[in-house]
């Protein structure tokens, strides 16, 4: 019986999926059309045809995968000093920043939006890549996770004889 709803379930959700891949293929007049016709004839590429006529799709996909990259790098080494310092260090104050990034978490990113536009905006990072780039990583919700694995999860297995010999005095 699980099995069954798990099935349908999953149905259920690869349903859009699954019409989205449909459509791609159909024609543009035949996407409105009501009760939609799913026979498979009229299969074609034309929708593709046009998608890399009409721009420099390959420009698009290198822009994606740069942003993706550095962003994640920045989250990465950003969350990662965080979480070492917060894990690591005894310091006063160290529960309550910990404590401040995870309330950070309850800002939705929706109220930051403005806020963050204007700030891009001064710095003239509007249109750029580097605009794109920063806020993502620089989110709450990048850093407090990794503050939280790290400082808390015990993910640092790094020993503290280990830990006094690297440090800069």
């Amino acid at each position: 019986m699980h099995d069954l709803a798990a099935v349908v379930v999953c149905l259920i959700f690869l349903g859009p999926i699954l019409w989205a891949a449909y459509s791609a293929f159909r024609p543009s007049r035949d996407l409105f059309t009501f009760p939609p016709n799913l026979s498979l004839n009229g299969f074609s590429l034309q929708n593709f045809q046009a998608v890399f006529a009409s721009g420099d799709v390959a420009r698009y996909a290198f822009n994606s995968l740069l942003v993706a990259a550095i962003s994640s790098l920045i989250t990465i080494v950003a969350s990662s000093m965080a979480g070492f310092a917060l894990a690591k260090f005894k310091f006063p104050g160290r529960n309550l920043i910990f404590l401040v990034i995870l309330a950070t978490l309850l800002i939705p990113l929706q109220v930051l939006m403005v806020p963050v536009f204007l700030v891009l905006k001064t710095l003239g990072w509007v249109n750029q890549l580097i605009g794109i780039i920063v806020p993502p990583a620089a989110t709450p919700t990048a850093q407090a996770a990794g503050s939280y694995h790290d400082d808390r999860a015990g993910a640092l297995p790094c020993p503290a004889g280990l830990q006094r010999p690297s440090a800069l005095v």
